[in-house]
């Protein structure tokens, strides 16, 4: 979502490049973490304040992201290990 991060966008071309499967969750179609994902949820932000509202997009992404690690505990936890090596050896910090 807006500013499109450009850890987020790393991550995501990283992942890609790596041979995993990448789900982009954002505002629009060609959202720049829309080229390295092979699904994208497209979500509105905007409610009616016309205000932007990450609630309910942050319990989306916790829910599925959760039920990803416990389907694969130790796929997960491998997968977690290296991103924090990575993230100590790149431009990509994940904190």
């Amino acid at each position: 979502f807006p500013p499109y991060s450009e850890e987020t966008i790393d991550a995501a071309e990283l992942a890609y490049k790596r041979g995993h499967k990448v789900i982009a969750i954002t505002n629009k179609e060609n959202a720049p973490t829309t080229f390295f994902a092979e699904q994208s949820l497209t979500v509105k932000s905007e409610n009616m304040l016309f205000t932007n509202s990450f609630a309910a997009i942050s319990v989306l992404i916790n829910a599925i992201s959760t039920q990803c690690a416990l389907k694969n505990k130790t796929a997960a936890e491998r997968m977690l290990k290296e991103l924090q090596a990575l993230s100590k050896n790149s431009k990509l910090h994940l904190t």
